[in-house]
């Protein structure tokens, strides 16, 4: 299996990381502003495998809120930074391969996902989360799904997905995120080579209703929450908090549990009757677990992440697995 040597190379890897990052040099420049790419696909994972969740994109600006002019906000002492974003996504489900053109060989429905998100996080003094996000979207052929798949594929020279005319039908979604992030032990992350979050994850709406359960290990150089990568919180206003150091360097482990109330992209539309010609059940109980690297210095930010998950329809014939890259470029310089 690929997860375990992906462990095991992250455990031979790590004690070079924490080796490379003595006499860390102070951050110097800062930047209001992160403009973020992430691209996903099965076909990252070099297993030549191509269903289930087989590509995601999403565009993302976040932007550091001064507090100074938030009143309001300022008198709360615990808060020590709020970042709001706004993104723009797409994901894309096949069956268990691109070449199921018949609704009696396809194990998960075709689908897509194209949601348009707004989403705060407010960090804390005591290394706490909070974020929420308010998601507008839609699932079927509005999704845009079908023509994004077989464009690419063209582009690119490859085979034609067959089965897309049996995908869920429209509807148009409003999903609620509401999620939690602490660290877990006593002295600050910034100061650690070794830190361990906890994190729970609610989603509520018509799209997708779970919760989601998970720890979070990291090993390497990291900020403390409120300037982390991990949350794109390396933005800072001219009079917030800043980054402590010029860069962040780590590797991460994160297994999750997610019990599943409801999907769209599988069972089709909460609110149809004619929710489309394949659906699937959900399995309740879906377990995860991510290995990644994440790298930050002065503008920039990039990262390497593959997932491990279990089926989450009950007709599924495998699990599922995916890799993810992530870029990120900040501007709007202060001072």
């Amino acid at each position: 299996m690929f997860l375990p040597k992906t462990l095991a190379a992250a455990v031979v890897f790590s004690p070079l990381i924490i080796f490379a990052q003595k006499d860390i040099p102070v951050a110097t420049d800062f930047y209001q502003n992160e403009m973020s790419l992430v691209t996903e696909n099965d076909n990252y994972t070099l297993q030549k495998r191509d269903g289930y969740y087989t590509n995601g994109f999403y565009l993302k600006l976040s932007r550091a809120v001064d507090l100074n002019k938030k009143k309001r906000l300022k008198n709360k002492t615990g808060i020590k930074k709020i970042i709001n974003g706004f993104q723009l996504g797409q994901a894309i489900y096949n069956p268990v391969s691109y070449n199921r053109p018949f609704p009696e060989s396809q194990d998960r429905p075709f689908a897509g996902y194209l949601a348009l998100t707004y989403s705060q996080n407010i960090f804390y003094k005591d290394n706490s989360v909070l974020e929420w996000a308010l998601r507008l979207g839609t699932i079927g052929p509005n999704s845009a799904a079908k023509n994004v798949q077989r464009w690419y594929h063209r582009v690119i020279g490859i085979y034609d997905v067959k089965g897309w005319p049996y995908q869920v039908n429209n509807e148009v979604s409003l999903n609620l995120k509401v999620a939690y992030y602490r660290s877990l032990l006593k002295s600050p992350p910034q100061f650690n080579r070794l830190n361990l979050d906890g994190f729970a994850v609610a989603n509520l709406g018509n799209a997708f209703t779970n919760l989601a359960i998970g720890t979070t290990v990291k090993i390497g150089l990291v900020e403390n929450h409120w300037n982390s990568s991990h949350w794109r919180a390396r933005v800072s206003t001219a009079t917030g908090s800043r980054p402590a150091y010029k860069r962040e360097l780590y590797l991460f482990y994160e297994p999750a549990v997610t019990f599943q109330a409801y999907s769209g992209v599988l069972q089709g539309g909460m609110f149809l009757k004619d929710k489309g010609p394949v659906v699937a059940d959900i399995k309740t109980l879906v377990i995860s677990q991510q290995v990644g690297l994440r790298f930050a210095q002065n503008r920039f930010t990039g990262a390497l992440v593959y997932t491990n998950r279990t089926r989450q329809a009950t007709i599924q014939q495998r699990n599922e697995n995916f890799g993810s890259i992530q870029i990120g470029y900040r501007f709007g310089r202060t001072k």
